[in-house]
């Protein structure tokens, strides 16, 4: 199906569900503008790193937080495993690390 094969009431029915979407992304910006003005000033307030607010305000509300720390775990894991034979050669796995 194509626009051009559309009747007015589904024109229309097009064009609300266009106002209806716009509307929606309008508040989701909005929302969006208000959590990063909440994060900044927040970790101005009390120096908090704006990544760890950030993470812990997603964690807390997904209320994934054991999840998240076993996916960290196996991240940490796999990480030492892959560059663990760079760092004996002398080469490093992370930044700033010999």
């Amino acid at each position: 199906m194509n626009v051009e094969s559309l009747d007015d009431a589904g024109k229309k029915a097009l064009k609300d569900f266009c106002v209806e979407m716009s509307s929606s992304m309008f508040r989701a910006e909005a929302e969006r503008e208000l959590q990063r003005e909440a994060i900044k000033d927040f970790a101005d307030k009390y120096e908090i790193d704006k990544k760890i607010l950030r993470k812990m305000a997603r964690v807390y509300h997904k209320q994934n937080f054991f999840t998240t720390v076993e996916e960290q775990n196996e991240f940490e894991t796999v990480y030492k495993q892959v560059f663990e034979t760079d760092r004996i050669a002398g080469q490093s796995g992370m930044p700033g690390e010999l």
